[in-house]
């Protein structure tokens, strides 16, 4: 690849629906000539099957962005590429010197590397000799957002040879995915699980949603309700690919059920999603009440296709 050729990897995708990781790895494999669907990788990361909460950000526009690492050499394993990480991906200290310097190498040289910045993961475009910090392209209007500095973690891919058949790599998916959905999996700083849902009901009965944008915190509840619906899209087109691909689930209504209820739930959560004016139903009693019935239905389905999956993945 042309060195110039990195600056056209960009992520794909609105900022408030996308996994901004899956988005990312989705766009460096389209870079290399491996096209797969957004659904394929977000279902393979275990991202399609329970929004990630964050436990440390404080506005809800982004309490889903910070996705976690924790399936990113196992997306190298079944997508074809190698991770080379960087060595403060855990300490939150600085990168040492020697890492930051090839990883600037390696952007001037054509290849793709990841900053897990805030608010979402990007992808270096540019990064000179003469700058500290690289230029991040995140997905959507995010790429105005993102920042890395000497903490920001990164992640340097390259293409490789798949370690996995395309079977081995869907049943793993689903496992990790109804450990997911279940809460079971565990990650710093994150829950899984549903909880967010738990969280978005309690922020309904305070005066506004979100403690940090305050009369504007009706914005964050569109965002978040976007990012929840597209997580469930995502989950519903996975299984239904899944389904076709694995034998062991062609006569299964488990992943009929699953699939389903993913639908149902992002059915449920349309009318609540960015541009849908949620400003009116904030300031009214009446639709905030069935608002809030409608998050609550969306968490206890949430937990019936955790049930599906968890049954499931015992087929695979």
């Amino acid at each position: 690849m042309d060195p110039t050729d990195i600056r056209t990897v960009r992520p794909s995708g609105n900022e408030y629906e996308v996994d901004s990781l899956a988005a990312c790895i989705q766009a460096a494999l389209a870079s290399w000539g491996r096209p797969v669907s957004y659904e394929c990788v977000a279902g393979l990361a275990g991202a399609a099957f329970s929004p990630a909460l964050s436990e440390t950000e404080h506005c809800a526009s982004w309490w889903m962005e910070s996705c976690s690492d924790a399936r990113i050499e196992f997306l190298g394993h079944a997508l074809g590429f190698a991770v080379q990480r960087s060595p403060n991906h855990r300490t939150g200290r600085a990168a040492p010197e020697s890492f930051v310097q090839g990883a600037r190498r390696a952007v001037q040289q054509g290849e793709i590397v990841l900053c897990a910045s805030r608010p979402c993961w990007a992808i270096v475009t540019a990064w000179s000799d003469g700058s500290p910090r690289p230029a991040l392209a995140g997905p959507g209007a995010s790429a105005d957002r993102a920042e890395a500095g000497p903490q920001t973690p990164m992640y340097i891919l390259r293409p490789a040879e798949r370690s996995l058949t395309l079977c081995e790599a869907l049943r793993e998916a689903i496992r990790f995915g109804a450990a997911v959905a279940a809460g079971t999996h565990r990650a710093a700083g994150f829950a899984y699980g549903g909880r967010l849902y738990d969280a978005w009901l309690a922020q309904l009965g305070k005066e506004h949603f979100c403690p940090t944008c305050g009369e504007d915190g009706w914005k964050c509840a569109e965002r978040t309700a976007s990012r929840a619906r597209d997580t469930q899209l995502a989950a519903s087109a996975f299984l239904h690919q899944a389904k076709h691909l694995l034998p062991s689930l062609s006569g299964s209504n488990r992943v009929d059920k699953a699939a389903l209820t993913y639908a149902v739930m992002a059915g449920r959560l349309a009318p609540y999603v960015a541009g849908t004016g949620l400003n009116r139903v904030w300031s009214s009693p009446v639709r905030r009440a069935r608002y809030a019935q409608d998050v609550a239905e969306v968490r206890r389905l949430h937990h019936m296709a955790a049930e599906h999956l968890s049954l499931l993945a015992c087929l695979v």
